[in-house]
Parts: C-alpha cells; sequence; structure tokens
C-alpha cells in the first residue's frame, strides 16, 4: 500500500530528481548488505525477535515521513529499508522452508508469492486513494500503524523461538548458482528502484499510480504457485527456470521500449507475470543443494540478492546521472535476468557439503527427519 508512494514522494513532494531516488535505493540495498554479514557474525538469535525488530524498523522508517524532510528523511529511511531487509526476511525465510521438503517445496513457497500478490493486488490502488483524498501523511501514518499490528502477531506466533545460526554457504551454493543469484538482485534492485520512476513519468496521479501497481501485481501470483507444484511432481527445476528467465527478459524489453502508458502497463505487467517465476526455482534449487543447512543458504543467497540489487543500481545511478533515461537504463534488468539461466540444481556430494559449511540450527521439519 505505501512502499511505491515512500518512493513517489520524493519524486513528487521531496523535491529529489531520478538520480537522488536511485541513490536512495542504492544506500538502502547497500545498508541490507552490511547488515547481512553482521547477521552472520553475531550470536544466533530468535527468529521471532528478529522478525519483529525488523518490523519496528519498518514502521519507524514509515512514521519517518511525518516529521523529516530533505536529506535527512531520504538517508534515514534508506537505512531504515536496509536493515529491515535482512532482519525480517532472515528468520522468515528460514520459518517458510522449515516447513517444506523436497516434495512440495516449491509448491509451498509459490504459495507465499500468491500471498504477496493478492495483497499487492489491492494494496497500491488503496494508498493512490489514500494520496488523492488524505495526502501522504495519512498514507504513512496507516502504514505505520498496520505494521504496530502486524508486530503484535508475530510477538504471539508459537513459531520462531528456536535460535537460528546463520553463516554462509558459498563454497556449497556454488559458483554457477551464486552467480545466478547475484543477477537475480541485480533485476530486483532495477525493479524495485526504477519501475516506480518509469510509472511516474507516464503519470502523476495517485489513483492512476496505484491501479498501475495494483494491475502489475495482479498479472503473477496463480501461475507462480501452478508451475510450482508442477516442478514438484516432475523433481526438475531447471527448465522452469530457463523458461522464467527467458519471458522475463523478453518482458524487460518491452517495458524499456514502451512509448506510451498502454505500452508500458503491458509490458510491465508481462514482466510481474513471470519476474516471479525464475526466482522461485532458483530459491528452490539454492535449497536443494544443501542438504539439511537451510539457514546457511537463505544468509547466502540474502547477501548476493543484495549486493547484486547495490551493484545494479550503482550502475544505473551512474548512466542516469550522464543523461541516459530511466527506462533505457532498465535495460539492466534484461541483462540481469539473461544470467538468472545460470542456476545449476546439482549438489555437492553429502561429505562435501559437510566439509564447506558450519553448522546451523536447520529447520524443525529437517530436525525431525533426522530424529525419525
Amino acid at each position: 500500500m505505501a512502499v511505491v508512494f515512500a518512493i513517489l514522494f520524493l519524486l513528487d513532494q521531496g523535491g529529489f530528481g531520478v538520480p537522488d531516488v536511485v541513490l536512495f535505493n542504492l544506500l538502502s540495498f547497500g545498508a541490507a548488505t552490511i547488515v547481512c554479514v553482521a547477521m552472520t557474525r553475531v550470536r544466533p538469535g530468535r527468529a521471532r525477535a528478529q522478525m519483529a525488530a525488523g518490523l519496528t524498523v519498518l514502521a519507524v522508517a514509515y512514521g519517518s515521513y511525518l516529521v523529516l524532510r530533505g536529506w535527512p528523511l531520504l538517508l534515514f529511511v534508506a537505512v531504515a529499508w536496509g536493515a529491515y531487509i535482512p532482519l525480517f526476511f532472515l528468520p522468515f525465510n528460514a520459518l517458510v522452508i522449515g516447513i517444506t521438503g523436497p516434495e512440495d517445496r516449491a509448491g509451498k513457497i509459490g504459495s507465499f508469492i500468491l500471498t504477496y500478490t493478492a495483497v499487492g493486488i489491492a494494496g497500491p490502488y488503496v494508498g493512490g486513494i489514500l494520496v488523492d483524498r488524505l495526502g501522504y501523511d495519512a498514507l504513512f501514518a496507516i502504514a505505520a500503524g498496520i505494521l504496530a499490528v502486524d508486530l503484535g502477531f508475530v510477538l504471539r506466533l508459537r513459531e520462531g523461538r528456536r535460535r537460528i545460526r546463520f553463516r554462509f554457504a558459498f563454497r556449497a551454493v556454488g559458483v554457477r548458482t551464486s552467480a545466478a543469484l547475484l543477477a537475480e538482485g541485480g533485476f530486483e534492485g532495477i525493479a524495485f528502484g526504477v519501475v516506480p520512476i518509469l510509472a511516474y513519468g507516464f503519470t502523476q496521479k495517485a489513483v492512476d499510480l496505484g491501479g498501475l501497481f495494483s494491475l502489475f501485481a495482479l498479472a503473477g501470483g496463480v501461475m507462480t504457485v501452478a508451475l510450482g507444484v508442477w516442478s514438484d511432481r516432475l523433481r526438475n527445476r531447471r527448465p522452469f527456470l530457463l523458461a522464467g528467465a527467458a519471458c522475463s527478459t523478453l518482458a524487460s524489453l518491452l517495458v524499456v521500449g514502451a512509448r506510451s502508458l498502454g505500452e508500458f502497463a503491458a509490458g510491465q505487467s508481462l514482466l510481474a507475470l513471470t519476474a516471479s517465476l525464475a526466482p522461485l526455482f532458483l530459491f528452490t534449487i539454492a535449497i536443494e543443494r544443501v542438504p539439511g543447512r537451510p539457514a546457511s543458504v537463505i544468509a547466502t543467497r540474502e547477501l548476493l540478492l543484495n549486493a547484486g540489487r547495490t551493484a545494479s543500481l550503482a550502475a544505473c545511478f551512474v548512466l542516469v546521472s550522464f543523461g541516459l533515461t530511466a527506462q533505457h537504463a532498465f535495460l539492466l534488468a534484461a541483462v540481469s535476468l539473461a544470467f538468472v539461466a545460470l542456476g545449476d540444481p546439482r549438489g555437492l556430494r553429502p561429505a562435501e557439503v559437510a566439509q564447506g559449511i558450519p553448522g546451523d540450527n536447520g529447520t524443525a521439519r529437517e530436525k525431525g527427519r533426522k530424529g525419525r
């Protein structure tokens, strides 16, 4: 409901230009990379507490829109968002993987993506109406309130009380899959940081912008679950990874070439339809390469994603600073997606896995299997 307008506020009300907004996202993902490394260097924490900390930071970030302006706002929110990403999603993804197995992993991960999509259909449209009728302050205050309610819900969860140790596992994940995850991050950085700018270039009406992003969300979810279940049955992820990367690359090129709002909406909707496919199967491939060490894979993946997001946005910042349009800079997304296809489902032998990764606490479901 609010994330897109938190970015657009900087253009619409904050007095910032396109390079500044690209820098904002660059700083955010750079901070996420640093926090991700820090989380592997500290004592293991409880997933529930870490997720609650992430939500608290995010709520404070939205609240800061009510009291800060100019560069203090941009810098504070960038760092806060960067801290929120690993604080919430490292333990959250560990809990998600803990309820999956080889027979249902892609389907269940896809169902979480579908949940995001279902919320994303209504959220941006509602956000646009709130901005249009009540203003940005009301939107950000409501967003902070929703996160406060979510924080209370997370603290009441039965899951997430066990401590999880996050470590890196680059050797076990493998060079090709690591490169693919880095490239996925490159695409996501451009998609997250540049698509709102492109939409704003076609229309400045908040309701229209909210409707556009609701349309983009509507395009994606059901296909992801269906193909995830299909891949679970076939136990072969690579064809789905290749198909998803190829389709998303072509859709990115349509966005680059769009000359009207209709063309942009069509290209971005096609991209939304396919963009979650390759990441779903790449995540599944990475987890299945290193059985029994999900927390290490999740930490490795998160670091590579945020490093890729930072690198692609740094390249985008340089390009737009030298006069290239944000739309042409979006070509970086297509280039990144082509490399996502490098993901390799062939894992190391168990003995190699044991040598290459420091121990982590695994997941409840995998521990149960070992006990049986």
